[in-house]
């Protein structure tokens, strides 16, 4: 019972392993980490506050940031609580949620990026994690079927396997906004990747998806742990083709092959700031 973790040590080589393991699998998500050894889990898993009270935290991040966003017009689009933690995410702002993207070259950019940046500390070792959301969806409803993770009551497992897992398929954020108003327990206690409307420039470049991760309320440090997503895929068999990890033995020489790909920081980060910093980098400083 694991998930498939592989050396990379060639630009060919992480093609052709990215090929075999997508194995015609039409929708495969990828995500890039700075460090091999950083764990699958939402930023927001990570603060003592936000596991102490996270349904408190989260209530009060969105409701602060209407109250505080209006003047930005973009957010005048944003008229689902989902949507909002979506903007909030790739605005910095810890949730539940951990965003991937549908292109592997997204992916490598930000597994990347120190180097990129010449900032890469010494010994680091970059990933690229490869996810299939309808294989694990179904696996999800396989496994919710003879186990108890979320702690759903009979009928609401049956109304998550009826509702959600009916074609497997990644939701959108009306979709789940709408079962949370019907059965707030539903899906916020359950895993649920999800693609997002593009909300601005960013979200467009990388992805818009995303996995939102079980809301656990009061809950031990032990059970976050055990909720991070490469150790959770480890409770069954039948979630083992659902994940893979691709680990670069050589970061040094592997990045400067990323040339081919055009992965530049301006289109990653096509904001107006970004690409006047950019400019100011090239044309002002020494």
């Amino acid at each position: 019972m694991t998930y498939q973790i592989t050396i990379v040590e060639s630009m060919p080589d992480f093609v052709s392993r990215i090929l075999d393991f997508t194995d015609g699998f039409e929708e495969i998500w990828y995500r890039g980490m700075a460090f091999h050894d950083y764990y699958l889990e939402p930023s927001a898993y990570r603060y003592k506050k936000f596991k102490n009270a996270s349904k408190d935290v989260e209530h009060k991040s969105i409701t602060t940031a209407r109250s505080n966003m209006l003047h930005i017009a973009e957010t005048r689009e944003l008229d689902l609580d989902l949507n909002w933690l979506c903007y909030l995410q790739h605005n910095g702002l810890p949730t539940r949620l951990l965003d991937w993207t549908f292109e592997f070259q997204v992916a490598l950019y930000f597994a990347f990026e120190d180097y990129i940046k010449n900032k890469a500390r010494p010994g680091s070792m970059p990933c690229v994690w490869a996810f299939k959301p309808k294989m694990f969806m179904d696996a999800l409803g396989v496994y919710m079927k003879k186990n108890d993770p979320f702690k759903l009551n009979a009928a609401e497992k049956n109304e998550f396997i009826r509702k959600v897992l009916s074609d497997q398929s990644p939701k959108n954020t009306g979709f789940i906004s709408e079962i949370d108003k019907e059965s707030p327990r539903l899906l916020s206690d359950a895993y649920v990747p999800f693609i997002s409307p593009y909300v601005n420039e960013r979200a467009k470049v990388q992805g818009g998806c995303f996995i939102r991760f079980p809301l656990l309320d009061q809950e031990s440090d032990t059970t976050f742990d055990s909720h991070r997503l490469e150790t959770f895929v480890l409770a069954d068999p039948c979630f083992s083709n659902c994940l893979a990890k691709f680990v670069f033995l050589h970061p040094n020489s592997f990045w400067k092959d990323l040339s081919m790909l055009n992965l530049k920081t301006s289109r990653i980060y096509p904001e107006v700031e970004n690409l006047a910093l950019i400019i100011k980098k090239q044309l002002f400083e020494p």
